[in-house]
């Protein structure tokens, strides 16, 4: 089976790829690493760049919503406590139902590694249009065809390497080249296709992008209001608690798929738990901001457009730190002699791709990743989209071909300006 999938340049090499992971970033096993509130003498108003401006008015000390320091955005728009949540589910009930069913696609495809049960291309592809709105229809053209309409599509593999499982559950293993007639199989608790993707992470992930990260962006370029704002919340997969707290969120307060990978990467206190830095809270500050600005109306548009435009900003990072993670966590556990590190360490591999990916065909002016950039990043990984894909290499030939994890590692600290600081901290599940 060809497999047509869907990366930026620079090096570093595989000793480079320093500590390794600690926590675990899957998202079949959600990090259970406390961390609370907002932040302290912050300001909620946020720039462009993503640090927010200093407060210059208020108490010192986080409080529960993030804003502590200055008490209005940079209008005078009053700034709560804490996110409203008054209207979420009106508000935003097509974007709960968008994400809802982007996880039905995930949990079917998922029951065919855990039960045996073979999805089926036609199945994948009626939840992927199923629901109103459909998550089809907030897909970019780009990675919806990637995702549905052939035997050679993630869907179509899907439902081969699933039904291949069934005949000879957990007998695949990668080989180079793919042995003739193969279809994949399923490596230790994932499905993968014979070139070594994990078309599970793939799909899902990717949609955060293509999907979710798409969405939002179109919602920032209409006109915005409180109503928006909750849009812009859900379909970040957070809920009004917005609580940045594996351990305590439960629930309909837990965040999910985009938001929790954002919160994963913004470290917390060790002992207090407190929010320390990171994506997540100052995504947190800039939506409670444009909160205030929408409700405010007149006057507040350009401060409402700054906060929007930090909202998409540390997402868009947080979803390429989330690279920087699975390119160093795949790199350790590939090195590994034990064959279930491996095993993972290729799961770990397709979930990048899937986050590198899904950005290709979003709105050039809503990101800074460009494609050639995506196209380069892919190309290191051994996943163009004009092929040929070998995946397996990382897993039958590792130590020839994982320093390309380490230039991937580089080539996105390049593209955003992240610090070596935030790049180790990046490696971290929090």
């Amino acid at each position: 089976m060809k497999t047509t999938l869907l990366l930026a340049p620079l090096a570093l090499s595989l000793l480079a790829l320093a500590p390794a992971a600690c926590g675990d970033d899957d998202d079949d096993n959600p990090s259970t690493t406390a961390g609370t509130g907002g932040r302290a003498g912050s300001s909620t108003t946020g720039g462009t760049g993503g640090s927010p401006t200093a407060g210059t008015g208020g108490s010192p000390t986080a409080g529960t919503g993030g804003a502590a320091g200055s008490n209005t955005t940079a209008c005078g728009a009053v700034l709560p406590a804490a996110y409203d949540g008054t209207n979420f589910a009106t508000n935003a009930a097509a974007e709960i139902a968008v994400v809802a069913q982007l996880k039905a696609l995930s949990d079917r495809m998922k029951s065919s590694e855990d039960n045996n049960t073979p999805a089926t291309a036609a199945e994948l592809t009626t939840l992927f249009d199923g629901g109103t709105p459909t998550l089809r229809s907030v897909t970019t053209a780009y990675f919806a065809g990637k995702l549905a309409g052939g035997a050679d599509t993630l869907f179509g593999e899907f439902e081969e390497a699933a039904t291949a499982n069934a005949a000879a559950p957990g007998t695949w293993v990668p080989a180079n080249p793919p042995a003739p007639g193969s279809e994949g199989g399923k490596l230790s608790t994932w499905i993968f296709n014979e070139r070594g993707v994990d078309l599970r992470q793939v799909t899902e992930k990717g949609l955060y992008g293509a999907a979710l990260y798409n969405h939002a962006l179109a919602l920032t370029k209409g006109t915005v209001t409180a109503a928006t704002v909750d849009k812009l919340v859900a379909i970040f997969g957070a809920r009004p608690a917005l609580p940045g707290d594996s351990a305590a969120e439960a629930g309909d307060n837990a965040d999910r798929f985009a938001a929790q990978y954002a919160e994963r990467r913004s470290p917390k206190d060790a002992t207090t738990k407190a929010p320390v830095s990171g994506p997540y809270f100052e995504i947190k500050k800039a939506l409670i901001a444009a909160q205030a600005d929408a409700v405010k109306g007149a006057g507040c548009e350009a401060d409402l457009a700054a906060q929007l435009t930090t909202f998409r900003q540390q997402w868009e990072r947080s979803n390429y730190a989330t690279v920087i993670y699975y390119m160093n966590d795949a790199a350790t556990k590939l090195a590994s002699t034990d064959p279930a590190q491996q095993a993972a360490g290729l799961h770990s591999y397709g979930e990048a791709i899937g986050f590198v990916s899904g950005f290709k065909g979003v709105a050039a002016d809503g990101r800074t990743i460009t494609d050639v950039q995506i196209d380069a990043l892919l190309a290191k990984l051994k996943a163009p989209d004009a092929g040929p894909v070998e995946s397996y290499l990382f897993y039958t030939d590792a130590a020839v071909h994982s320093a390309a994890l380490g230039e991937v590692i580089a080539d996105v600290t390049t593209i955003y300006g992240f610090s070596n600081a935030e790049v180790e901290s990046f490696k971290a599940a929090y």
